[in-house]
């Protein structure tokens, strides 16, 4: 039996989703542009979210559903990798849901380069908007790779699954996954390998998804700091700084982004540092398991004195400093 390829593969992780699933794979069915498939992968969800999956594959043929032991996002969506059939990838987070016409505004993209990035709008689960996330129309035709690439850094898109859509020969052909070993920023190094191998890329003005954000209502790992987050926000600017040395990118713009990467990577370690039992031990670990990314600047009152403190590395003045700071609310 020959089964046809269809154009889209559509991942959708799926851990304890039963009240927001139904919303989700509904907006996908309603796609103008029907060429598409559906993966449910059910990640050792404790809820009825694994017997809705099953339903929904009963009631339409683009559907399939997986089960796995919980093995987190990552997991979740290298089983989706290795399952896919489609030419073409996109990811959508169970909580979220996508525009009718998503798939038409994309695909004739999709066939002319390798990767596409697109925005969309964050919401509150009651559909409440917070932030429109919108990148500038450029494409590798008529743009450098590193100006698209910096653009969509500057726009706060760079790195988001939720946001591009990838030729899956790309990914296969490079034996590109997405990293199971951490439990943040895994989706930042994956769109960065696929960078770094991409020939043509595209982004466009337009915001067909609806990320849901959830504030006070839930914790989610993208909200979580592990205690390991000093070894990944390395890994991720490690990769970030092959990319740019791959595409020759301007001596400037790599700046930029790295300065900004390190800057945003002590923050967070001094953050997840301060509220350890013992926040001055935490801090000196932080001093020296970042030493290697110790050298940065920020365009910001709290940048440039943050930048200076590290220099000097006493924990006692960090952990002062960042109190008076928070206090003052210092930008």
């Amino acid at each position: 039996m020959i089964i046809s390829r269809p154009s889209i593969s559509v991942i959708v992780p799926v851990y304890n989703a039963e009240k927001v699933l139904y919303r989700c794979v509904t907006s996908i069915l309603n796609q103008s542009y029907s060429d598409f498939e559906i993966l449910l992968i059910n990640d050792g969800s404790s809820d009825s979210s694994g017997d809705l999956c099953e339903q929904f594959s009963v009631q339409d043929c683009r559907i399939r559903a997986f089960h796995q032991v919980n093995g987190g996002v990552s997991s979740a969506r290298n089983k989706g990798l290795s399952e896919a059939r489609g030419k073409y990838l996109c990811f959508i987070d169970s909580d979220d849901w996508v525009d009718s016409d998503f798939f038409s505004l994309i695909i004739k993209y999709l066939r002319s380069y390798d990767m596409v990035f697109f925005g969309g709008n964050v919401e509150k689960l009651s559909g409440e908007k917070l932030e429109v996330m919108s990148p500038l129309s450029m494409q590798t035709s008529n743009n450098a790779f590193s100006d698209i690439v910096f653009s969509l850094f500057k726009n706060g898109i760079l790195g988001y699954m939720c946001f591009m859509a990838i030729r899956l020969d790309l990914v296969r052909n490079n034996h590109i996954c997405f990293r199971e070993d951490i439990s943040i920023h895994e989706d930042s190094i994956f769109c960065y390998k696929c960078l770094s191998v991409a020939s043509t890329i595209a982004s466009l003005d337009i915001q067909p998804y609806h990320y849901v954000s959830y504030t006070g209502e839930k914790i989610t790992l993208s909200s979580r700091i592990p205690d390991n987050y000093y070894y990944i926000v390395i890994e991720r600017i490690k990769e970030m700084e092959r990319l740019a040395v791959t595409w020759e990118m301007p001596f400037d713009k790599r700046e930029y982004i790295l300065n900004h990467m390190k800057y945003w990577a002590w923050g967070k370690c001094l953050d997840w540092a301060s509220l350890q039992p013992d926040p001055i031990s935490s801090i000196r670990f932080i001093i020296q398991k970042l030493s290697v990314i110790r050298d940065f600047s920020f365009p910001s009152l709290k940048g440039f004195w943050l930048s200076k403190l590290i220099r000097v590395g006493n924990p006692y003045v960090l952990l002062l400093c960042k109190r008076i700071i928070k206090r003052l609310n210092v930008k």
